[in-house]
């Protein structure tokens, strides 16, 4: 199922696989059944791995997502002595997908699951792989510090903090 010779992943093919029909299952349909999935690292990790998911339904409907392990064992090593222990919060992002983005219209990702596994220390988000650049190559810095502050009211007015 997966490709990517000597390439070590966290999580055998067969957990991604179950985890990821059964969030499928929640919001595309209650009938997804994978067919196939191919796995490999992205080439825009971050701190922490991020895997590019091919996904053929037995419907035969293809899915294009991205893996993103939030565990802060999944972390970089040099990510991990950077960043305090109190700072780091594996949730926020997959609530972000899960709460703020898919209740508006911003043209982000498609929040397609998550999993959640404190005792495992898996945080698991599957979203939509979408078209682009890395942010550093796309407008001005304004143009971000206003996106920050769109986010940051969005934030407020669903969690009002």
């Amino acid at each position: 199922m997966s490709e990517g010779a000597g390439v070590e992943y966290s999580a055998h093919d067969s957990e991604i696989a179950e985890a990821l029909e059964r969030e499928l299952r929640l919001s595309v349909s209650p009938h997804a059944t994978i067919a196939a999935v191919r796995r490999r690292p992205s080439a825009y990790r971050t701190s922490f791995p991020i895997e590019e998911l091919d996904v053929t339904l037995e419907d035969g409907r293809s899915l294009e997502l991205v893996l993103k392990e939030g565990g802060r064992g999944a972390l970089r090593e040099d990510a991990r002595m950077a960043k305090p222990e109190w700072l780091y919060d594996p949730l926020r992002e997959i609530e972000v997908y899960r709460s703020v983005l898919a209740a508006v219209s911003a043209g982000t990702a498609k929040y397609y699951g998550s999993v959640v596994d404190a005792e495992r220390d898996r945080y698991w988000l599957f979203i939509e792989r979408m078209p682009g650049v890395e942010l550093f190559q796309v407008g001005p810095i304004d143009t971000w510090a206003e996106a920050a502050r769109w986010l940051a009211r969005a934030r407020q007015a669903n969690t009002g903090r």
